[in-house]
């Protein structure tokens, strides 16, 4: 089935279900920058796509981290308005039961806007 433009933004205004999609200007540990920019990120909030980023940028950096990420928004018809977060994570192992199946998690990510 293929909606239409304006039935796909009415269905997204009754559900509250708006998703909007960021890209990655810059990432900086410390006072250095990283290279890590671009790809897109499709979240509700800045702050989610920041997580999102977040997540990629230490996928290979073990242990406690914190990062500084400013992000876009590219969402068609958006200003581009430019976010800007710090973002940290810290070793806190945590398991969950879902569904009959235990699932561990390592880290506690935390975000604050900057």
């Amino acid at each position: 089935m293929i909606l239409s433009n304006s039935t796909k933004l009415i269905y997204c205004l009754i559900t509250n279900t708006m998703s909007r999609s960021f890209t990655v200007d810059s990432v900086y540990r410390g006072s250095s920058k990283m290279r890590f920019t671009g790809g897109r990120y499709i979240s509700m909030t800045p702050s989610g796509a920041a997580r999102k980023a977040f997540s990629q940028a230490t996928r290979n950096i073990n242990g406690r981290v914190s990062l500084e990420i400013r992000i876009r928004e590219t969402t068609q018809g958006s200003l581009g308005k430019s976010y800007k977060y710090r973002v940290s994570r810290k070793y806190d192992p945590i398991s969950i039961e879902r569904n009959g199946e235990i699932i561990e998690y390592k880290y506690t990510t935390t975000i604050r806007a900057i």
